[in-house]
C-alpha cells in the first residue's frame, strides 16, 4: 500500500535506552506516526529478521490512471456496493496458496485507501454514500486508520477530497444525526466564476471541440458569457450589475475603481454560489446551433452562431426551465434585459467602426478640428475662422459633443484635454503621421461623435432597402469591412446590419 519508509523505525528500543524513532526526532526533527502495515511488518519479521536497514525501499510517483497514491471512489448502485470496494478484503485465490484468512498475505490491497495511502482520495457526490460507508470516511479522518475484517486497524495518511452540490450538503448537515461528520468537515465553498474574460474562454473551448461546422460572430460568445456572469453576482449599492460585471472583469466604470474590489468581494459572500451554470449556457447555445444549421441548410449558407440568437436561446432556455424557480425566472430575465441594452450598444459599435472607414476624411477632420479649438481653449486663446477670419471663442459645443462620447463628464474635461494635447504632441514628436485614431480614447470619441452625426446615413444604408448606387457601394465597404477586419462572415455581418438598422429605425 506504498508504505511510509520511516514506520521501519520500531516505536520501543531497549529498557532504559530511546527508541530508534526516537533518536530519529532528536538527530532530524522528524516524528514518525503510526505502524507498518500487516504485509511489511510480516515481511520485515521473517524476510529481513527485524532488521529496517535491510528491507528494500523504492521510489514511486504519484499516477491517477496507475492507481498509485491518488484513488477515486463514487457510489454506484446500493445492492453492489461494499465497503471492501474502500478498505479491501480476503483474495480468495490468495487464501488457496497461504490457507488462512489472518494471513495478510492473502489479503486483497486494491482498496481505494490502500492505493491512496500517502497521497490523496478523492470522493465524488460524497453525500450520496450509504452510512456504512460514511463511517469508514470518519474513522480515517479522525483516527487516520481504517480497519480490515480479522486484521486490526491498519495506518493510512490520506487527504481526503469531497465533493458535492450545495444543495444536498445544507440537506445533510442539518440532520443532527451527521453532527461526526459535521465536526471533521473543512468546506471549500467552489462558486462559478464571475469574470467575463473566462467565463468567455469556458464556451470558446467548448464550442470548439464541436463536430460541427459552423461561424461564431465575435460578439455571440461574449453576450451569453456576460447573461451567464451577471445571474451569479450579489448586488452591491449603487453598482448596476453590468458595471460590475466590467469592474471584476478590470475596466474601471463610473465612480468605482478597481482597488475598490477587496471591500465590495468582502461584502459578496454568496457571490457565484447561485445563477445559471455553464452546462445551461452550452446546452442552450448548442440548440441555437442546430436550429441555424436548419434555417441555412436550405440556402446552403455556412451556419453561423450571432449574439442576437444566443440572447434568444438563452431567454427561452430560461423560461422553459423546470429546474429555475419563478423568482428567479423574473430575476434572470431582467438582468438579461440589461445585459441586452449593454450589447446592442456594443453591436452598434461594431457597425461604427465598420463605417468609419468609408469616412476616414470626415474623421481626420473632426480630428483637426477638435485639437485646433482644444489647444486654444488649454491655451485660453482665440480661434480664427477659416471663411470670416474673425476670432472667435474655441467652440464648447464641439469639445463637449466629442468628449462625452466616451463620458468625459464636466469636471474632468480639463483634465482630459491637456492630456490628449500632451499625447499629441508626444505622437508628433516621435514623427509618426497623425490619424483620427492616434489617440486611442480620442479615436474612440470621434468615431461615436462621427457616427451620431451621421445617423441617418448609417441608417438608409443598412436598411439596404433598394439602396442607390452610392449606399450600395458603401454597404458592400462596410461588409468587407466586418468580414476582413472584425471576424464577420457574410452571413452574421448581414445579419448584424439588418439588427443594427432596425435599433437604429426605433
Amino acid at each position: 500500500m506504498h508504505e511510509e519508509p520511516l514506520h521501519l523505525f520500531p516505536s520501543e528500543g531497549e529498557p532504559g535506552a530511546p527508541s530508534l524513532r526516537e533518536q530519529l526526532k532528536a538527530y532530524t526533527g522528524v516524528e514518525v506516526e503510526g505502524g507498518l502495515c500487516p504485509v511489511c511488518a510480516l515481511r520485515l519479521e521473517t524476510e529481513f529478521g527485524g532488521d529496517p536497514e535491510r528491507f528494500p525501499i523504492v521510489r514511486v510517483q504519484f499516477s491517477e490512471s496507475r492507481r498509485v497514491g491518488i484513488g477515486t471512489f463514487a457510489p454506484s448502485d446500493p445492492k453492489s456496493m461494499s465497503t471492501e470496494q474502500l478498505t479491501g478484503g480476503v483474495n480468495f485465490k490468495l487464501l488457496e496458496t497461504y490457507g488462512s484468512d489472518d494471513d495478510p498475505r492473502a489479503l486483497d490491497w486494491a482498496g481505494e485507501f490502500s492505493k491512496a495511502n500517502r497521497g490523496v482520495l478523492e470522493c465524488i457526490e460524497f453525500l450520496k454514500n450509504p452510512k456504512e460507508f460514511l463511517v469508514e470516511f470518519l474513522t480515517l479522518s479522525q483516527e487516520r486508520q481504517f480497519k480490515v475484517p480479522k486484521f486490526g486497524f491498519i495506518d493510512a495518511d490520506i487527504v481526503l477530497l469531497a465533493h458535492t452540490n450545495e444543495s444536498e450538503f445544507r440537506q445533510r448537515m442539518a440532520d443532527p444525526t451527521n453532527e461526526a461528520l459535521r465536526s471533521r468537515l473543512y468546506t471549500i465553498p467552489v462558486p462559478y466564476n464571475v469574470r467575463l474574460t473566462d467565463e468567455a474562454r469556458i464556451y470558446t473551448k467548448l464550442l470548439g471541440q464541436s463536430d460541427h461546422d459552423f461561424h461564431i460572430d465575435p460578439n455571440a460568445i461574449e453576450a451569453a458569457s456576460a447573461i451567464a456572469v451577471m445571474t451569479r453576482l450579489a448586488p452591491y449599492p449603487n453598482l448596476s450589475a453590468i458595471e460590475k460585471l466590467h469592474l471584476y472583469d478590470g475596466k474601471e466604470t463610473g465612480e468605482f475603481k478597481l482597488n475598490q474590489l477587496p471591500e465590495i468581494h468582502k461584502q459578496s459572500v454568496r457571490e457565484g454560489l447561485d445563477g445559471i451554470d455553464p452546462r445551461f449556457v452550452i446546452d442552450a447555445l448548442s440548440r441555437a446551433v442546430a436550429e441555424t444549421e436548419v434555417e441555412q441548410a436550405a440556402s446552403g449558407r455556412r451556419p453561423c452562431l450571432t449574439a442576437v440568437m444566443a440572447i434568444r436561446a438563452l431567454r427561452n432556455s430560461i423560461e422553459r426551465s423546470h429546474q429555475i424557480g419563478d423568482e428567479a425566472k423574473k430575476t434572470y430575465l431582467a438582468l438579461l434585459t440589461e445585459a441586452r441594452q449593454e450589447i446592442d450598444r456594443q453591436l452598434k459599435d461594431e457597425v461604427r467602426k465598420a463605417f468609419v472607414p468609408a469616412f476616414a476624411d470626415t474623421a481626420q477632420h473632426l480630428l483637426e478640428n477638435y485639437l485646433n479649438h482644444c489647444e486654444a481653449y488649454c491655451g485660453k486663446e482665440k480661434v480664427t475662422d477659416p471663411i470670416t477670419g474673425e476670432e472667435r471663442d474655441p467652440d464648447e459645443k464641439l469639445l463637449r459633443g466629442v468628449e462625452e462620447m466616451i463620458g468625459v463628464s464636466e469636471n474632468a474635461k480639463d483634465g482630459f484635454r491637456s492630456g490628449v494635447l500632451m499625447r499629441i504632441g508626444m505622437w508628433l514628436r516621435k514623427g509618426r503621421p497623425l490619424a483620427y485614431n492616434s489617440d486611442e480614447q480620442l479615436g474612440r470619441a470621434i468615431e461615436a461623435y462621427l457616427f451620431e452625426e451621421m445617423k441617418d446615413i448609417v441608417r438608409i444604408t443598412v436598411s439596404k432597402r433598394s439602396p442607390d448606387t452610392q449606399h450600395a457601394e458603401r454597404l458592400n465597404e462596410v461588409i468587407k469591412v466586418l468580414c476582413d477586419q472584425r471576424g464577420y462572415c457574410p452571413t452574421c455581418s448581414s445579419e448584424l446590419l439588418d439588427y443594427v438598422g432596425a435599433l437604429l429605425n426605433r
